[in-house]
């Protein structure tokens, strides 16, 4: 409906963004659709190995040897996903945020692979954090607001948030400054 609307008033610019939102969301969809089946083949290999392991060796499911071979496939699964969430961001890092902290339903070696997105998800550039910033602070412009601030140097970064070392500018002009996380 946006792209009629855009296209009756004219705005190319507004059409031609919301077929970009369509065609990025086309391509993280089978970005994600791609590397799921990798790790579902990854897991049918594995159940069919274990098969053969189980009738060949005559060893039970539960044996160290079947243990073993399930374990690192949940790593190897865990740390696919991990990467796959980071890659998409959004609602694929909040997702594997829940499923890491589902240990009773999620394969507890998978799980520590997923926990890391709690805390260790890679930060935005500072060209996009600055776009962001300058975004939510119009009309004024950051250098408007802050005395100094860190875009190079995240203090720390999560699934919605990013926190950077920041001042602001005081607003008596008498040495009023106050520092903060922004």
């Amino acid at each position: 409906m946006k792209t009629v609307l855009a296209n009756e008033k004219g705005d190319d610019k507004a059409m031609k963004r919301d077929e970009l939102n369509v065609l990025e969301r086309a391509a993280r969809t089978s970005e994600f659709w791609r590397r799921t089946m990798g790790i579902y083949v990854g897991y049918k290999v594995t159940q069919l190995r274990v098969r053969l392991i189980k009738a060949r060796d005559r060893v039970s499911a539960d044996s160290p040897r079947i243990s073993k071979i399930w374990e690192q496939q949940h790593v190897k699964a865990g740390k696919e996903m991990y990467n796959l969430c980071v890659d998409l961001k959004g609602f694929y890092i909040k997702t594997g945020q829940f499923l890491g902290s589902r240990g009773e339903f999620v394969p507890v070696p998978l799980c520590m692979e997923l926990a890391a997105l709690q805390d260790k998800v890679p930060p935005m550039p500072a060209a996009q954090v600055r776009r962001i910033l300058e975004k939510e602070l119009r009309p004024r412009s950051i250098e408007d607001v802050f005395e100094d601030i860190d875009l190079e140097h995240p203090l720390g970064s999560a699934s919605i948030a990013q926190v950077h070392k920041a001042r602001l500018k005081g607003r008596g002009g008498g040495g009023d400054e106050r520092r903060l996380a922004a």
